[in-house]
């Protein structure tokens, strides 16, 4: 179940977030556009 405040929230448990965390990064390090993820289930 995912937050209300999905894709905002700085908790990385959440794909959402985390991918949308690394993606600022690697924009304000000048990295292309493309951006590739690779998702391993557990739990």
């Amino acid at each position: 179940m995912l937050p209300n405040a999905s894709g905002q929230s700085k908790d990385m448990r959440y794909v959402d977030a985390a991918l949308l965390y690394i993606y600022r990064k690697a924009q304000e390090c000048g990295a292309s556009q493309k951006l590739v993820v690779k998702l391993f289930g557990g739990a």
